[in-house]
């Protein structure tokens, strides 16, 4: 699983490994990778995934309308 998370990234699979990343990386990833998994509701999941991208065109400076 850790291979196709990596691969699904672009990143080493050693990254998402205990010494690839500071702990409180690790401990952020595998958070998320819980909360997504409880989530059954697929509009949740889109919901989940429209508030991330949000963040992410914020932080590049890309506002999308």
């Amino acid at each position: 699983m850790i291979r196709r998370i990596a691969e699904a990234l672009g990143r080493p699979e050693a990254m998402f490994r205990k010494d690839g990343a500071s702990g409180s990386d690790f401990a952020d990833q595998g958070e998320l990778l819980r909360i997504w998994q409880s989530l059954t509701d697929h509009a949740d999941r889109r919901r989940i995934l429209a508030f991330a991208r949000g963040v992410a065109s914020e932080r590049s400076g890309v506002i999308r309308p």
